[in-house]
């Protein structure tokens, strides 16, 4: 199982080269993060995620990809995602 700092860390560096904020909220239960454009436009909300279910690296790079996919379909191009947080 991840840490948290690990899950906020994997995150907000699943977008590059678009700059993404994550936040853990309603006592370490839940996280959020949006995804911006280089004009700091919204370009994807993922509102309302269960931290705990995230903290599996499996889980987690499935939500990430899923994300990742909504940008690309937007047009925009991504660097390539670490395929795990640990070697």
């Amino acid at each position: 199982m991840l840490e948290i700092e690990e899950v906020l860390s994997i995150v907000n560096g699943s977008f590059h080269p678009l700059k993404c904020v994550a936040e853990v909220w309603n006592h370490n239960s839940k996280i959020c993060f949006r995804v911006f454009d280089s004009n700091n436009e919204p370009l994807l909300t993922v509102p309302d995620e269960d931290l705990n279910a995230l903290r599996d690296e499996a889980v987690l790079f499935s939500t990430l990809e899923s994300a990742r996919f909504r940008i690309r379909h937007k047009g925009f191009e991504l660097s390539e995602q670490p395929k795990e947080a640990r070697g």
